[in-house]
């Protein structure tokens, strides 16, 4: 898995280069599942691993921050960098901001952050939106806010939050997909409107402004700005369960699945391509 990761990290300076590579503990990785990535803004690769704490790579060798080094549990599931050069870092037992010499547990009385953080997404404004498994929380720097839902309940077991280029504010969970204009929540899209299954777990824009949806156990769905629908109605992905989706500046949408490779799917001309070990 960290072989494809590391791919998509460099797509947008390799883009027509398919070279992979194998990197593991025997090269200095503190834990081989690797969950979440982030190219800084200096170029270094961090890698948040499953009970390893923290990789980064400089391009030659690996540095690794575990609990020993201030963060609170060494189980990583989402890594952003702000505005400041910061980087954030979600766990299993909180929020940590590293500013480049110390990492500092942040807390508050308003909001539950000692949760597992599970994404991590600044919007244009430079507000970080948390999701967590209990709540959708967003900070503008100073404060904390807790976003609800239609019924004025917790939007629970957030999994990925997308800023698109509208600045609306997309919001994947097990209970569908929530759009949101600033902190009004616009619409959550479930089976009425297309969405025929509601565990979201990725997703992407690509350069027409269609959001793409990765669920897990139902495939890939597209929402055009009117309805939504599934691309797989004319190409079949043999895996259901989408992992992530990243879209290029060609106009590609890749799909990195549970069982069956990443699938590479052409906006230009509708044309789809599978990736496997071999390749």
């Amino acid at each position: 898995m960290l072989s494809i990761l590391l791919f998509f990290s460099y797509l947008g300076l390799y883009s027509q280069q398919y070279n992979f590579t194998r990197m593991s503990v025997e090269d200095g990785l503190a834990q081989s599942q690797v969950w979440s990535l982030l190219q800084d803004s200096r170029g270094m690769i961090w890698m948040g691993t499953r009970g390893g704490g923290v990789s980064v790579f400089n391009g030659i060798y690996f540095t690794t921050f575990n609990s020993k080094n201030g963060l609170p549990n060494n189980i990583i599931w989402c890594i952003a960098e702000d505005k400041q050069k910061d980087i954030w870092i979600g766990t299993d037992d909180g929020l940590v901001r590293y500013d480049g010499i110390r990492f500092e547990q942040i807390t508050a009385t308003t909001v539950n952050l000692k949760d597992k953080i599970q994404t991590l997404a600044f919007d244009k404004k430079g507000e970080l939106w948390i999701g967590t498994s209990s709540s959708l929380i967003v900070f503008n720097g100073k404060d904390f806010r807790n976003l609800k839902d239609e019924e004025n309940k917790p939007i629970r077991n957030v999994s990925i939050i997308l800023h698109d280029a509208k600045d609306h504010h997309w919001v994947g969970n097990d209970n569908g997909l929530f759009q949101f204009s600033g902190s009004k929540l616009i619409k959550l899209y479930q089976k009425k409107d297309g969405l025929s299954n509601l565990l979201v777990r990725s997703l992407t824009q690509d350069a027409t402004g269609n959001i793409w949806i990765g669920t897990y156990g139902g495939g890939v769905f597209i929402f055009n700005g009117k309805k939504i629908y599934r691309p797989e109605d004319r190409y079949e992905l043999r895996s259901k369960i989408i992992h992530h989706l990243y879209a290029d500046s060609k106009s590609t949408i890749w799909i990195a699945t549970h069982s069956d490779g990443v699938y590479r799917f052409s906006t230009n001309d509708s044309t789809i391509n599978w990736l496997s070990e071999k390749d």
